[in-house]
């Protein structure tokens, strides 16, 4: 498995303001979101190592303990684009719903193999291959989508 060392993405919801000052602060773009509450500040890049970081704060917070995030949400921590509005993960059997929150979860039963996971700080995402592949079984994704985990590698 590769590792990839992440940069700093701040949570909002530390800071103790109100929601009023947090939307002036994301208008002025003084903050832009990366995932959920999860930004960068100013004019940082919000690049593939902001999306990795951004995921592996989501995953540690929304995912049981050794999910694996994969589909559209590891498509777009690998090429970017829009944020997903849910982190799709892969799980064991046993694993409940989890609570509603910011983003969304949705679980999928059964993991893919080792082989086919990478590390991100604490958090297990789908390698860009097998990301790609994932979205070609569904059969609704875009060639286009289905193509960007394996082209933004590296951005």
């Amino acid at each position: 498995m590769e590792s990839y060392e992440a940069p700093v993405v701040w949570d909002e919801r530390e800071w103790g303001l109100k929601a009023g000052e947090l939307q002036a602060l994301r208008l002025r773009q003084v903050v832009r979101p990366v995932l959920g509450p999860w930004v960068v500040v100013g004019d940082a890049r919000i690049d593939g190592r902001a999306r990795l970081a951004a995921l592996s704060l989501a995953g540690r917070e929304r995912l049981p303990l050794g999910a694996v995030v994969c589909g559209e949400a590891a498509a777009w921590a690998w090429a970017g684009g829009e944020s997903p509005t849910a982190l799709q993960a892969r799980v064991r059997r046993v694993h409940r719903s989890p609570a509603p929150g910011d983003p969304a979860v949705v679980l999928i039963d059964a993991l893919p193999p080792d082989a086919d996971t990478t590390s991100v700080g604490s958090c297990l995402v789908t390698t860009p291959l097998r990301t790609a592949l994932d979205l070609l079984a569904t059969g609704n994704a875009s060639p286009q989508l289905c193509r960007a985990p394996l082209e933004g590698v590296g951005q």
